[in-house]
């Protein structure tokens, strides 16, 4: 009796392609890698979008604090200039810290359901608190040097506007690019994703002083934050959409990438 062994076909190629995009620590599938671009222009837009919303309705929320002055024997309670500045620095530290808390949060939870894992919401909530933390923090920390060296060199106004914004954006921005990474579960991209978020963000506070300064002379643009709510709004989409589109960037073409090329 002759017994008969079936053997199932052999697929030339598919197998290997389907253990190499299943296999850890091979990069993100083609799938997801479509879906992680698509969201993160969707959550860079987003993220904008409600930076904007929220800035405005908090837009001058701190008034700047009066002092007891007395000038040719009239006794008066006005603001001063220090007052002034420092109620500017911490209006700046509340909007650049509403702008991490949205950057941080949409692209944390843009990574997360990219990979559709569980984790997407606490992604986000981790994107939210330290991209508020870092805005709310650098801001306090740079901004009240940033104005009295305004007052103090006139003439490198632009400059001081490029540090300003450049520093505080460019490390919410970071940090929104990390955020997205650890979403996305794919450790191997955590220090791209920062530098590229670094990088988009930066480019887009550039972009914001430089096009300011031409277009809107009249807005105060080298400020913390300008005075019309049209720059208002650019401000905040050139720098969340510069940042997820430079943190695109740094992701791998195609499945397996990351991990060295692919053998026929």
């Amino acid at each position: 009796m002759t017994s008969h062994v079936s053997v199932a076909p052999e697929l030339p190629g598919g197998e290997k392609e389907q253990r190499e995009d299943q296999a850890p620590g091979r990069g993100a599938s083609r799938e997801r890698l479509g879906r992680a671009r698509g969201l993160l222009a969707v959550g860079g837009l987003l993220a904008g979008v409600l930076a904007f919303g929220v800035g405005e309705a908090l837009y001058d929320l701190i008034p700047a604090a009066a002092v007891t002055q007395t000038a040719l024997g009239l006794t008066r309670l006005t603001p001063t200039v220090a007052t002034e500045n420092a109620a500017q620095a911490r209006n700046g530290a509340l909007a650049f810290g509403v702008l991490g808390l949205f950057l941080g949060g949409c692209l944390g939870l843009a990574g997360g359901l990219a990979r559709r894992s569980s984790f997407a919401v606490a992604a986000g909530g981790s994107g939210s608190v330290l991209g508020f933390a870092a805005g709310v923090g650098a801001s306090l920390a740079l901004l009240p040097f940033c104005i009295a060296s305004r007052i103090r060199y006139p003439d490198n106004d632009l400059l001081i506007s490029f540090v300003m914004h450049g520093a505080i954006w460019g490390l919410v921005g970071a940090l929104a690019g990390l955020a997205f990474a650890v979403g996305l579960g794919e450790r191997a991209l955590w220090v791209r994703a920062l530098a590229a978020g670094f990088a988009g963000a930066l480019i887009g506070a550039v972009a914001f002083d430089l096009i300011g300064v031409v277009a809107f002379p009249g807005a105060k643009t080298d400020d913390p934050i300008s005075r019309t709510w049209v720059t208002r709004l650019m401000a905040r989409l050139l720098v969340t959409v510069a940042t997820a589109a430079a943190v695109s960037l740094v992701l791998p073409i195609r499945s397996g990438e990351s991990s060295g090329p692919r053998r026929a």
